[in-house]
This record gives C-alpha cells, sequence and structure tokens, in this order.
C-alpha cells in the first residue's frame, strides 16, 4: 500500500486512540445526576422536519443541480411539474413544503391526491437515503485519492456494455473522470427513467472495486495492523472458514486450521505469506484470497471510520412484560443514539463514537451513563461540551413532557394497541381491531393521510384519540362476562359440568366420563352435544368472530403456555373453548403453541363451485385466496398451511376431493401429467435430468409421500413433458415448469424481435446463436441453448421448429434443409475441405451432430479428428494411384504407424507433399482417413493401421512380437513416443496387455511374458490357502501386509515376491483385485477379494471398514490415517496431500460438514 494510505491511517489512529480511556474515571462524577435518562433528539428536532427540508439542509448544493424533470418524470406527475413551472420552481432546491401542500389542495379526487402526495413523499424519503448511505466510496476516494480520481476516465471503468446507459449519461452531463461524479449526478442518473434497483447497485459496486484496487494487496500489512488495533472485536467477528467456505480454498482452509488460525484477527501479513510460499500458490488464487481480505477490511472501514454514514435501523418496541408495560422506559428504547445530536459539528460526531464505542446504542442504555467522559474526547472542547450538556437538559423535558401526555390519553389501551402502532401502518392496526369502513368512531379522511407510512409519529395525539375510541368501541362487542353469563355454565348440573370440563374442555373419553359417572355413554353423548349447541348460539348471537379477533390481537404474540397467567376466569374459558376445538368452524392448532385459527363458515355452502375455481394443484396459500372472501378471522400466511394441515380443517378438504401434502393441494382425479407438473413446480423445483438415478426417485416420491404407485421411467416422463404446455426442455433430457423458468414479457419481446432480425437474413436460425446474444443482454437469465428454444416454442406461434435435437427455428411456411445438405453446401463453399470448428462456426451445431451429419452423408467423410472433406473433389487419379502404391510398400509386414507413413513416404513424394500442404493435411490421424478411404483392406485407429487378414491386429501384437519375454515401460515409451503415443496412451496401452494375459507385472516397472512366469502346483495352492484363511478372517487379502510371512513357507523361484507377483497368481486362482485409478496397474497399495465378492473398488471396501469403526468425530485426516493403518491406503505424512488423495469423498462415500467433521452417507 502506498505512503499516502499509511499516512492516512495514522492520522485516523490519532482520532480514536483508545489510551485515553484512562482519562475518563472518577472525573466529575457528579455532574449527570440530576438526569436519569437521555432525550430523543431526533424525534423532536430532525425527526421534525421533512425530507426536502432534511435535503436542503444537508445537501444544498449538490439539489440545486437535480431539476424537478430528472425526477418527477412519470405521468402521474404532469399536472405537478406544470403547477411548479408556474411558480417558477426549476429545481429540487426551489421546491417547498408548503408548494406541495398548496398544489394537493388543488387535487379535487381524494384517492389522487393521497396516492401523489404518498409517491411524493417516497421518492423524497428515497433520495435522502441515497445521499446518505451509497457514496462512502465516493466521498473516500475524492478525500485520499484525487490524483488517482483525475486520471480514470470513465469510459475505461465502466467500459462493459451493462453501464452503456450509465455512459451515456456521463457524456451528456461532461463527466469525463471519476473527479468529475458528484453525488448530485448519480442520484439523477439512479432516479431517472428505465433505472432499476439493480443498474444502482451495480455502479456503486464498481466504484468499491476501484477502491479496493487502490488499497493494493497490503504488502508491508498497515491496514490490517491499524484495523487490528483500533478494532480488534471486528476481525475476531470474522471467521476463515465462514470467508472461504467455498471448495477452492480448501487448502486455505486447512493451511489456517492446522495453524489455529479461527478468525481475520489471527490471520497477520506473516502467516499470508508463509501459506503462499509454503505451497507456491498461482498469482491467480493468491489474488482471489487478497480481494477478499481487502472487501473485508473496507467493510470495517465503512462501518467505523466515518460514522456519519451510517443509518442505523429505527428500533421496534419488544414486548417481553405482559403484565405492565413502562411507557417511558419503552419510549426511550425507540430512540438510537445516532440521532442524538445534530450533523452539526465534527466534535458532535466524535462524541457518537465514543458513545458507540462505550456499547450505547439507545437513550434507554444512556441511564446512569458517565456523561463526563465525553469532555476528554479528542476533538471536543469544553464550549461542545457544554452546548451538548444543555441540549440534552431540554430534549429530557421535551421527552417526559411526550411520556406524560401518552399516559394522560391511556395510549396503553390494555397494552397491546402500543405495540401495533410503533410496528404496523396505520391500516394494518385498524384491521388488526377488527372496523370496518364507515365506522362512525374515527373520520375516514383525517386518517386516511398516514396510509403506507411505515411508522406512526408518537406524537400524533389525535391519531391516539381515534385509537382510544376504536378500543371503547371494540369493548362494547365483547363483553367477555355478559357473554360467558349468558351460557349460564353457573345453573349447570354437576353432570353437566363435569361434561364441560373433563370431556369437552380435557378431552376425556366418553368411557372414561361413564366410569366416573356410572350414565351411559348413549346419554352423555346426548348432553355433550346439547352443552356445545348452547355454546356456539350464544356466540353466534354476540358476534363471537370480532371478541375472538380482539382476543387474538391481545395475545397472538405470547405464548400459549403463558397464556393463563393473564387472562381472566372468562377469557380463559373462551380460549380452552377454542382449543377444544368445539367452536362451530373455528378449528385451533395445537401444534403452533399460540392462538392460530381460521373460519370456514362461508365456504362450505358454496363448496363444488369454489372448488371448480381451483387449479389441479397448488399452494395451500392460494386456497386461502378464495376463502378470503368468506372468512371473517385475518390468518397469516406463516400459519396457514399448518393450521390446514393439523385441524379439521384437512378432513373438511379431503372429504370434498382436495388433498393436502405439506405445503400444498391437489385435486381428486389428478392426471399424471398434472403429477409430473406438481412435482417439478413445488418439489424438485430445480430444472430435473432424467436419468437412471432421478426417475426412481421421482416414483419413491410419489408412493411415499402421497401413496400413488407410479412406474415412470425416462422415456413415459419425457412423453409427458411433449404433452404437456406448462413443462419445457431446458437442457438435454433437463425437464422444468415453466413457472421457475419463465421469463419476463419484455425479454421475451426483446428476443423475438432479435430472432426475426436474424431470419429476415437467413433461411432459419440456431437456438444457440439466440441465447448468446440473449446472454449479453442479460447474463445468467437462460439456462442454455434448449430453454430459449423451448421458450420460443412456448410463447409463439410464428415459427417452425426443426425435429429432434439440431433446435433450428425458421419463418412459419418455411422448411429447414437436411444436415447432410447444409455440411455437404458448407464444404463446397471452403474448397471442398474444412474444419470441423469452423463448421460448428457456421452451424452452432454440436460435435456430435455435426459427426452424425458426416457420418450420413455420402459424399463427405471426416479426416482425421478435426476436418471433414468432400473427398472426391480433392482426389485426383495420379494422388489415388499414389496412396494405393504407399499401401503395398509401406504395409509389407502387415501393419504401420501412420506418423511414420506421413514422414517417410508421403514427405519424401513431391506430389504428395504439394497435396497435403494445399489441402493442409498434416495430421497423421488425417493421413490414416485418406489411407483407409483408398483401402478397403486396410482398417485399424489413427495412429496404428494393419491389413485385414493377417495375424497381427493391434499394437499389442507387435509388442508381443518385439519383446517374447519381458517388457519394460521405459521399453514400451521408446518404441511407442516416436510413433506419436501420448504418456497417458502408453499407460493405457500397459493395462490391455496385462488385462488381456499377454504380459504379468512384476514390479513397478517390468512386465513378463505371461507362458514365463511359472510356479510348482503345490506352492500356488499354498498361496492359495494362505489367502482364502486371511479373507475368512478379515473379508479381504493385502499382498504387501504379508510379504514376509509367505516368503517363509512359499517358494517362488527366481521371481522376487512382491504384491504383483502375488496378485498375479491369486487372480488366477478365483481371486479378484480392486481398483481405484483409471491404470489399474499402476496403483501403490494392492487389495485382493474373492472372486464372488460384490466390492468393485478399493473405495468401497474402505467405506464398509470405517462404517464399523466410525465414532462420529473424525475429520477428512482421522479417516486416512485409520485406512492407513488397516493397510488398503498408502502412509502419506503431507497433509495437504492426503486431502487431495482422499477419492472416497469424490466417490460419494462420505462427506464433510462446515465444522470438518466426516459424515457417513
Amino acid at each position: 500500500m502506498g505512503e499516502k494510505t499509511k499516512e492516512l491511517i495514522h492520522i485516523n489512529e490519532e482520532k480514536t486512540d483508545d489510551e485515553i480511556s484512562s482519562k475518563y474515571k472518577n472525573e466529575n462524577m457528579d455532574i449527570y445526576t440530576d438526569i436519569n435518562v437521555l432525550s430523543y433528539n431526533k424525534i423532536l428536532h430532525k425527526k421534525d422536519i421533512s425530507p426536502l427540508e432534511y435535503l436542503k439542509e444537508s445537501y444544498p448544493e449538490d439539489i440545486k443541480k437535480v431539476t424537478m424533470d430528472d425526477i418527477f418524470y412519470s405521468k402521474i406527475y404532469i399536472d405537478f411539474i406544470k403547477y411548479c413551472s408556474s411558480n417558477e420552481i426549476i429545481t429540487l432546491y426551489d421546491l417547498t413544503d408548503s408548494c406541495i401542500e398548496s398544489f394537493l389542495e388543488s387535487v379535487e379526487n381524494l384517492s389522487d391526491r393521497n396516492k401523489i402526495e404518498f409517491k411524493i413523499e417516497n421518492i423524497l424519503e428515497d433520495m435522502k437515503e441515497s445521499f446518505n448511505r451509497n457514496f462512502f466510496e465516493l466521498d473516500y476516494l475524492k478525500e485520499n485519492y484525487e490524483d488517482i480520481l483525475r486520471n480514470s476516465l470513465i469510459e475505461s471503468i465502466f467500459d462493459e456494455r451493462k453501464y452503456l446507459l450509465f455512459r451515456e449519461f456521463c457524456v451528456k452531463n461532461k463527466i469525463v473522470t471519476l473527479m468529475d461524479l458528484r453525488k448530485e449526478a448519480l442520484v439523477r442518473f439512479t432516479f431517472s427513467k428505465s433505472i432499476g434497483k439493480r443498474k444502482k447497485e451495480e455502479i456503486i459496486l464498481k466504484i468499491e472495486h476501484f477502491l479496493l484496487d487502490i488499497l493494493g494487496d497490503d504488502e508491508d500489512g498497515s491496514i490490517f495492523n491499524y484495523i487490528k488495533e483500533n478494532y480488534p472485536e471486528d476481525l475476531k467477528d470474522l471467521k476463515i472458514n465462514d470467508i472461504f467456505k467455498e471448495y477452492k480454498h480448501i487448502m486455505f482452509r486447512i493451511h489456517c486450521e492446522d495453524n489455529d488460525i479461527i478468525s481475520l484477527y489471527d490471520l497477520n501479513i506473516e502467516a499470508q505469506k508463509d501459506y503462499f510460499n509454503k505451497f507456491n500458490i498461482k498469482d491467480s488464487k493468491k489474488k482471489l484470497i487478497i480481494n477478499a481480505l481487502k472487501k473485508e477490511y473496507l467493510s470495517i472501514i465503512k462501518k467505523n471510520l466515518i460514522l456519519s454514514s451510517v443509518i442505523p435501523q429505527e428500533k421496534k418496541i419488544g414486548i417481553d412484560e405482559y403484565s405492565h408495560i413502562n411507557v417511558e422506559k419503552n419510549y426511550f428504547k425507540l430512540i438510537p443514539i445516532d440521532n442524538l445530536l445534530p450533523d452539526k459539528y465534527l466534535a458532535y460526531e466524535y462524541m457518537k463514537k465514543k458513545l458507540e464505542e462505550d456499547g450505547v446504542e439507545n437513550l434507554l442504555d444512556l441511564m446512569g451513563y458517565d456523561i463526563s467522559k465525553l469532555r476528554y474526547v479528542p476533538g471536543v472542547g469544553e464550549k461542545r461540551y457544554s452546548e451538548f450538556f444543555d441540549h440534552i437538559k431540554e430534549n429530557i423535558r421535551k421527552a417526559k413532557e411526550t411520556v406524560r401526555v401518552i399516559e394522560t390519553e391511556r395510549f396503553l389501551l390494555e397494552e397491546n394497541i402500543y405495540s401495533v402502532v410503533s410496528e404496523k401502518t396505520v391500516w394494518e392496526v385498524i384491521s388488526g381491531v377488527g372496523l370496518k369502513v364507515g365506522r362512525k368512531s374515527y373520520n375516514q379522511d383525517e386518517i386516511s393521510q398516514y396510509q403506507g407510512m411505515r411508522y406512526i409519529d408518537i406524537k400524533d395525539y389525535s391519531l391516539i384519540r381515534y385509537l382510544i375510541n376504536i378500543k371503547k368501541n371494540l369493548e362494547k362487542i365483547m363483553n367477555i362476562e355478559e357473554t360467558v353469563s349468558e351460557m349460564k355454565f353457573s345453573e349447570y348440573s354437576e353432570l353437566e359440568k363435569t361434561m364441560l370440563f373433563d370431556r369437552i374442555i380435557g378431552k376425556k373419553s366418553l368411557e372414561e366420563i361413564s366410569e366416573l359417572t356410572g350414565e351411559s355413554t348413549l346419554k352423555l353423548d346426548k348432553i355433550e352435544k346439547e352443552i356445545i349447541q348452547n355454546i356456539n348460539r350464544v356466540l353466534k348471537e354476540k358476534k363471537f368472530t370480532i371478541a375472538l379477533r380482539a382476543i387474538y390481537d391481545n395475545y397472538k404474540r405470547m405464548p400459549i403456555e403463558k397464556l393463563d397467567d393473564y387472562l381472566g376466569e372468562n377469557e380463559k374459558i373462551l380460549i380452552d373453548l377454542i382449543k377444544a376445538n368445539v367452536v362451530y368452524n373455528i378449528f385451533y392448532i395445537k401444534e403452533y403453541k399460540s392462538m392460530a385459527y381460521f373460519n370456514l363458515e362461508g365456504i362450505a355452502s358454496n363448496v363444488e363451485y369454489e372448488k371448480e375455481q381451483l387449479d389441479s394443484f397448488g399452494e395451500i396459500r392460494s386456497i386461502k385466496n378464495i376463502f378470503r372472501k368468506y372468512n371473517q378471522v385475518s390468518v397469516e400466511d406463516t400459519i396457514f398451511a399448518e393450521i390446514f394441515k393439523n385441524s379439521e380443517c384437512k378432513r373438511f378438504m379431503r372429504e370434498n376431493g382436495v388433498y393436502l401434502v405439506d405445503d400444498y393441494y391437489y385435486k381428486e382425479g389428478i392426471s399424471k401429467i398434472d403429477l409430473f407438473e406438481f412435482y417439478l413446480r413445488y418439489y424438485h423445483k430445480e430444472p430435473l435430468r432424467l436419468n437412471s438415478k432421478t426417475v426412481p426417485e421421482y416414483n419413491r416420491f410419489f408412493k411415499e409421500k402421497l401413496g400413488i404407485e407410479m412406474k415412470m421411467n425416462s422415456r413415459s416422463l419425457e412423453g409427458l413433458a411433449s404433452r404437456s404446455d406448462k413443462i419445457i426442455l431446458v437442457n438435454p433430457r433437463t425437464y422444468s415448469h415453466i413457472d421457475l423458468v419463465d421469463i419476463d414479457e419484455v425479454t421475451l419481446l426483446h428476443m423475438k424481435k432479435i430472432l426475426d432480425l436474424r431470419l429476415s437474413k437467413k433461411n432459419y436460425v440456431n437456438a444457440k446463436e439466440i441465447y448468446e446474444i440473449m446472454e449479453e443482454y442479460y447474463p445468467g437469465t437462460f439456462y442454455g441453448k434448449h430453454h430459449v428454444y423451448s421458450l420460443i416454442n412456448h410463447h409463439f406461434d410464428d415459427y417452425n421448429t426443426s425435429k429432434g435435437n439440431s433446435l433450428d427455428i425458421t419463418t412459419k411456411g418455411n422448411q429447414i434443409s437436411m444436415k447432410t445438405d447444409v455440411i455437404f453446401d458448407i464444404c463446397k463453399e471452403n474448397n471442398s475441405i474444412i474444419s470441423i470448428k469452423d463448421l460448428k462456426d457456421k452451424t452452432d451445431w454440436s460435435t456430435n451432430r455435426i459427426y452424425n451429419a458426416i457420418d450420413n452423408s455420402e459424399e463427405v467423410i471426416k479426416m482425421g479428428p478435426s476436418k471433414c472433406v468432400i473427398i472426391e473433389d480433392i482426389l485426383n487419379e495420379e494422388i489415388k494411384e499414389k496412396i494405393k502404391k504407399i499401401s503395398l510398400e509401406a504395409f509389407k509386414e502387415g501393419y504401420a504407424f501412420t506418423k511414420k507413413l506421413y514422414s517417410e513416404y508421403i514427405l519424401k513424394d513431391d506430389v504428395l507433399s504439394e497435396f497435403v500442404d494445399r489441402y493442409d493435411i498434416k495430421h497423421p490421424k488425417e493421413i490414416a482417413s485418406l489411407i483407409k478411404y483408398m483401402n478397403e483392406n486396410i482398417v485399424g485407429n489413427n495412429n496404428f493401421l494393419y491389413c485385414k487378414n493377417q495375424d497381427i491386429k493391434s499394437i499389442e501384437d507387435v509388442i508381443r512380437l518385439k519383446y517374447p519375454k519381458y517388457l519394460t515401460v521405459d521399453n514400451l515409451r521408446e518404441l511407442l513416443s516416436k510413433f506419436g503415443y501420448s504418456q497417458i496412451s502408453i499407460y493405457q496401452t500397459v493395462d490391455r496387455i496385462v488385462n488381456k494375459g499377454i504380459y504379468i507385472q512384476v514390479d513397478k516397472e517390468t512386465f513378463l511374458a505371461k507362458d514365463k512366469f511359472l510356479l510348482e502346483n503345490k506352492e500356488v495352492e499354498k498361496l492359495v490357502e494362505f489367502a482364502k484363511d486371511t479373507i475368512s478372517k478379515n473379508g479381504f487379502f493385502i499382498p504387501k501386509e504379508y510379504i514376509k510371512e509367505i516368503q517363509k513357507d512359499i517358494d517362488f523361484k527366481e521371481f522376487e515376491i512382491n504384491q504383483f507377483t502375488i496378485s498375479n497368481i491369486l487372480e488366477e486362482n478365483g481371486f479378484k483385485k480392486l481398483f481405484r485409478y483409471k491404470m489399474k496397474n499402476s496403483m501403490d497399495v494392492i487389495v485382493l477379494v474373492d472372486e464372488e465378492s460384490e466390492y468393485k473398488d478399493i473405495d468401497e471396501l474402505a467405506y464398509d471398514i470405517l462404517k464399523e469403526s466410525y465414532e462420529g468425530n473424525m475429520n477428512e485426516r482421522d479417516v486416512y490415517d485409520f485406512l492407513s493403518e488397516v493397510g488398503i491406503y498408502e502412509e502419506i505424512e503431507d497433509p495437504i496431500y492426503k486431502k487431495m488423495y482422499n477419492d472416497m469423498k469424490m466417490n460419494g462415500y462420505i462427506s464433510v460438514d462446515d465444522e470438518g467433521k466426516v459424515i457417513l452417507k
């Protein structure tokens, strides 16, 4: 990091030096004894001013440059703009609150007036928030890196396509460099037409990345050391495993874990460099780690260095004391500490920062706080401290007056309305207490001014009075004493009381009550029904649903087990009756542990009609939309599904042919297509690729969840998808519900416009071409070309599409050419020969589709791996004769290597050399294609050709002839590498010659002809018995572990006794070798099992061994060490290599949780 940054950090360090805290102790402790709580300045000062006044007061120069047309461009503001123009209001600074009020008074329609007022206020609030929140990086850059900003061009920084509108805006406003970019310009752009939240965030994020690049890589650790010294807790809160949780950082996480580096606090520059140097980390991966660290450092800088840029969330009151709410306490609890002082002097910022560091979050926290500490904060003089002290005393007086008025006006209203007003909009309050529009307890016009406001100002005493009246009207409706008395429980006989409290409420069985009372169950059943009828008659007459709603609003936030402590005796009876589920059509759900209920009264009389309105399947909440018109009780979305699943509602729905499962429903008689749509829409949710794993899971799902027997396979599900208008293909054999992968109408029309433009220039277009264009405009919106193709098929009828997987699209009435014709025409246009790559570019086809077209063509053949050619166009008679002549000369031994053919025959012939130069035929595999085309008797692969009807038919036959006794890997490498064989091909050849039984492996690098490796039968029998005994005890046999024991009893003649020679004998005698790698004969540890064993590889065996001994507390390293002790893994000390070497995780036998603990599958 540069010198300038170091100096800046040093300056900030002096501002916040924690050493001064020692000066605070025991000085002027009595200066604040007469003040027991601090006041709420922001409500009484800052909150008194409107957003417009706030902007004019805080950012006057900026908003002088924002015109009215910049932000009020919508049609709804036409009259407002005209009004402003007539009053010479050009900029936002010219606008006043009185002007807005005058205009609103001129709007005759009350609804329009409220709507315009609400929108204007929202725009101004959003603009205020933008100025306050979003420009930390820009201010920080301008303050500290002015020279860099003056040389940083907008068009260079914002050079991507998505910033086109922003670049045009900057050109229009003569903003050339970042230094020219002002906050007001950013606000004007982000509030202009067609600029959404996403584009706004992209620009702010780009500036943040620019700042990160300037901060550099912190090579000397100055940023880290400064933050560690001043904000250690912030670093300790940032855990290594949380920041670097992606798989690409696994080695870094392991290194940190091994070195006890838990949080960023422990990760100093030396620790970083130690990791980079120890494992020789590439620059690209190093950059990923450094950038992640810089981003976290910047977040701490933003959080702590410039506090005025941080707007705290407004506190909500917590309801945790139901017996009594202290108004004063909760009032001060609502006041954030950052709102205590006006943003007038820098000294006030220092004082606010000190309060925040001391854990003072709100005014309630300030009770008893030693205010004299603020006198000694650097940058705070005696004058500013005295002003602050006087300011506190004045606001305390005002705050206490506010509390007194609230208590006088009985604002508590049975304890719950206070919290409702604090947390809800006004309309939510009115809905919550059950009022209907037109009730005389309030004036509709007066209360409508609060519509849409998130919080109600606590000083609106007129509104408080309206709410008090609302409550009084409710009390007349829900007179609990009167309601219960009319049920006449006091007149019940002892038997009736027993039935009420033990049977109806207590839920005892009729048999238990019969045994207790001696009465028959028939009589008791009759009494029960009479009591329930009596209860419901009274509740209906007393409008119980309204009373119930009021009780619910009073206590819905309270855990049900605490409810008895606060309810009166009669209220308890009503709640118990609800819980007993005997109130008609009101069902209580005990599992939710709160007062959740729902009314089915209206729907019951109209079931068939409403059932017809339902789709075949859907979310339970969609049922709620139909029920709402009958419903008299409001139910929150979060508990709606729970009520349906766990109450009488489920039975009610099932009896009427609607079945509930989890949070969804489906109707009886649902088709298989609908079931497939249901599964994709609500359960799988991600695109479903049909294969041998997913299809059985699909069948099992319906059996276990819905009890429906499914016997679908991939082909039948593909058939269902083809007949459904809701399921589309998004990738090969991969389907999704259209609701999950559809796109908006604007994007669809844009795609259609691009498709029409392309089709105006050529006969047909491939979906891949359209996908690539759309991906530039809307990155990440589409899954792939199949998704685009399916959307075009789904939404538009103007096109013909190809059959199969070609994904070609043409206009209605046109036909799409045959694939073979297309290949032929393109080859013809390119001198009769073209690369597969160029062919893909010209057709937008997949490689497989191109190969398929070539194979079906009579004129075009594939030449080598990368070209195709119209063969008869490039071969004249002279060339044909020369190639035939080569076949006679080069294949005297019956075989030839193509590389040798090219170098020794074709290049030495002038005519053939000129021919291959003209058509750029230089790859040996291309020569092989030509020779096989001209000689039907010659076959083979691209490296090795041989004649039919002779003994040598493979490279293995050649090797056996050249090395009849033994072979080493070096021999094979020497033979094959000069003929174009790669290292991997050589090892694959080793595998083949061993698997075919030509040679056997006798050590790591040596292979012996199989007929030369002979042991006496009695020695073989001893070895076989030894292996059988070991397998019967352990389940497996590891030759490496028993070499010394075998050596004592068995004579191997001149052959070395090792795991390879032992395994060779046992493989011939009923045992099989387990393997891990693709190269089966290059393993470090060989494990054998009985030939009938179900084990297929070492990791499968390792899993079973681990499962028997696993105690649930092993990490990956522990697993590897354990298995290496058993002997089936090689012992390796390097912990990093162990992790990468462990294939069990890759094979799915184990997984690892976030804490590094191994979980068995």
